[in-house]
């Protein structure tokens, strides 16, 4: 990933996320060059790094036979370690069994991110779970 933006007004604006960066190389270093909100800055990177668009796919590449990894996420201008832990589950969906990998967040607070890619051919991502202390959402996608 070389560069990326996200813009998002949640709750019919009452909160508004807006972040960019772009990946900079000076001889043998990297930078992340950001921006989130108000907040612009910079921090030298020695791995790679996934985003909020990018984790999925990167997963659907390269994790789905793994029971648990950590990844390297990039967020409101620091890189932080994501673990997640993988099982294969059976689901009803659209009225139908459907075998899914479910990838759960670890995490120390009391939010939870889920989401659960199909395991077929095409590896489509039909829902994901979001949620903490005052909001739950779950998204099932078309």
């Amino acid at each position: 990933m070389e560069s990326g933006f996200r813009k998002l007004d949640i709750l019919g604006g009452l909160r508004k996320d807006h972040q960019t960066y772009k990946v900079e190389k000076e001889g043998d270093q990297k930078i992340i060059v950001y921006s989130f909100g108000k907040k612009k800055g910079s921090i030298e990177i020695k791995e790679n790094f996934y985003d909020n668009l990018t984790l999925q796919i990167q997963i659907k590449m390269n994790y789905l036979k793994k029971d648990e990894f950590k990844i390297n996420y990039f967020d409101k201008g620091k890189i932080k370690i994501k673990s997640f832990l993988n099982k294969k589950e059976e689901i009803i969906y659209k009225s139908k069994p459907v075998e899914v990998f479910e990838f759960t967040e670890q995490r120390e607070d009391k939010r939870y991110f889920k989401f659960l890619i199909r395991n077929d051919s095409d590896k489509e991502t039909i829902k994901v779970f979001q949620g903490g202390r005052g909001f739950n959402v779950d998204w099932e996608l078309d």
